[in-house]
């Protein structure tokens, strides 16, 4: 079997995947929940299946190269993955939600897909670093490991270059955010993969671990940031 046919979970430590509960008519989704192909007819959000309350976690998504749509990928996180489903919101399209646009590069919060400027347009085949700091409220987006607009994920309460200072857990809809990615056009569609660590839709050259050794990314996380598995949920206190 190839690496990307493998789910490292134990008994003992589970990593999180897409969350097929929340999958609306038409996607699919396969390689261990780790890679969805999303509904042309609308534009829907898919989240993982952990949510994050408090610590530094990091995953990455990558756009399949092939694909009709690609470059409308959006990720980042939300903070109610159940309205989103209900309305079939693509991440950042409401305000408890933070987002990185591939076609534009882009960030997004609530302000439509225009969003605002903020880093790079993605290509075919990019991966994009999602870093989530909960203990400092801020959000990071890199492509192909270059943080955008200069960000600095490990620097702490001062934020440098965050995409956006995000809302206190405890305000958010669920009181927690998850990762989340999606297809902010409707009618098109568009094939994503995800990596939480644990079970990697995509090809994994480096096989990078956090600094508690769990997971295996293409870029190593930022100094501090885990991979968003139970036993890290336990430890970090996330």
């Amino acid at each position: 079997l190839a690496a990307t046919d493998q789910a490292t979970d134990t008994p003992t430590n589970n990593f999180a995947t897409f969350n097929p509960l929340y999958k609306i008519t038409g996607e699919s989704i396969s390689e261990g929940n780790c890679k969805t192909v999303t509904d042309n007819a609308d534009t829907p959000s898919f989240p993982a299946t952990m949510g994050m309350t408090a610590g530094k976690w990091y995953c990455e998504y990558k756009l399949l190269a092939g694909t009709s749509d690609a470059v409308r990928l959006c990720c980042g996180i939300t903070g109610n993955p159940a309205e989103d489903a209900r309305n079939t919101d693509y991440p950042g399209e409401q305000s408890y939600s933070y987002a990185y646009n591939g076609e534009s590069g882009n960030k997004m919060n609530g302000d439509g897909s225009t969003g605002a400027s903020y880093g790079d347009a993605m290509s075919l085949g990019d991966i994009i670093g999602v870093a989530i700091d909960l203990d400092n409220l801020k959000i990071y987006f890199a492509k192909n490991n270059t943080w955008q607009a200069s960000g600095d994920p490990t620097s702490g309460a001062t934020g440098t270059n965050a995409a956006y200072t995000v809302t206190a857990v405890a305000s958010a809809p669920e009181q927690a955010y998850f990762f989340s990615c999606g297809d902010f056009s409707a009618g098109l569609g568009a094939t994503i993969e995800a990596n939480f660590g644990g079970c990697p839709a995509f090809t994994v050259s480096s096989a990078a671990a956090d600094a508690n050794g769990y997971g295996a990314f293409e870029y190593a996380p930022p100094s501090g940031y885990l991979a968003l598995c139970t036993k890290n949920l336990g430890s970090d206190g996330g």
